[in-house]
């Protein structure tokens, strides 16, 4: 009968792995370059920035959905759009026309109503008199006609003084975001710099035996930051603890020897 499973089988069965083939002696040192981050760009990822931007949106969405209810109430009480006003962000569509043209309870549709019945009085009177024949009959007309242009025009002035003081609230809301943003930027590049400090050229010394123990060389630097030679040749950022870490191999064995995986037996021993 086979003796019991034991680590040192277990070891000899699962050796450390070797370095790579081809790979040659491994130069002792490497020099890192200096590092300059662009905090301009690293910035916008700042708590400091993406807080501020989060409110500035919704700002913004308000202030919009402000100024878009403004308008349309504007048009919905007027009854169409009138004569000066330019929609300047595309607040009125064909739907809120035909609602507005379609309203009899609109400003334009009372003020028609009210020169119909101040046309008809004028004509009632001029008939209880004899004078439905004469001259008259136009120059009350045009005495009502004027009476209404009046009126409409004192209308469309309000209207537009009120669109006027909607696009106005709008324009200093944006205006005021946009004008916090650069000294916003400005503290989350503080923020950004100490988060990803630029650093001087400094030389990492080789890790004895990383070669040997993880297939290729690992590098560290005075102040204990890990590298090893990137696929393009440069040196690239390993984690700080990686030299600390058991290969792969050596952590599939100690799994197996804590009853993970189930053991194998070691093939030829007696």
């Amino acid at each position: 009968m086979a003796p019991p499973h034991t680590p040192r089988l277990l070891r000899k069965s699962y050796p450390t792995r070797p370095a790579r083939a081809g790979l040659g002696s491994a130069p002792p040192k490497m020099i890192v370059p200096a590092t300059h981050p662009d905090y301009g760009a690293l910035a916008k990822g700042t708590s400091r920035y993406m807080g501020w931007q989060a409110g500035a949106e919704q700002r913004r969405g308000n202030a919009t959905a402000n100024r878009r209810a403004a308008i349309r109430a504007l048009i919905l009480q007027y009854g169409k759009v009138p004569a000066g006003f330019t929609d300047q962000f595309g607040d009125v569509d064909p739907a809120l026309l035909a609602d507005a043209g379609a309203s009899q309870l609109s400003q334009s549709a009372q003020l028609e109503q009210g020169f119909q019945k101040n046309l008809l009085h004028r004509r009632q009177g001029l008939v209880s008199r004899g004078m439905s024949d004469s001259g008259e009959l136009g120059y009350e007309t045009t005495t009502a006609g004027n009476e209404r242009a009046t009126q409409e025009n004192d209308l469309i002035q309000q209207l537009l003084a009120a669109a006027r003081g909607s696009y106005a609230d709008y324009t200093g809301e944006t205006a005021s975001i946009n004008a916090e943003e650069p000294g916003v930027l400005s503290e989350s590049m503080d923020q950004a710099a100490e988060m990803y400090p630029s650093e001087p050229e400094s030389t990492a010394q080789i890790v004895p035996g990383s070669q040997e123990s993880y297939g290729f060389p690992v590098y560290k630097t005075p102040d204990g930051q890990l590298y090893k030679i990137g696929p393009n040749g440069l040196p690239q950022r390993m984690p700080r603890n990686y030299d600390k870490r058991s290969p792969r191999i050596h952590r599939g064995v100690a799994r197996q020897l804590r009853g993970v995986l189930p053991r194998v037996p070691a093939m030829g021993v007696h």
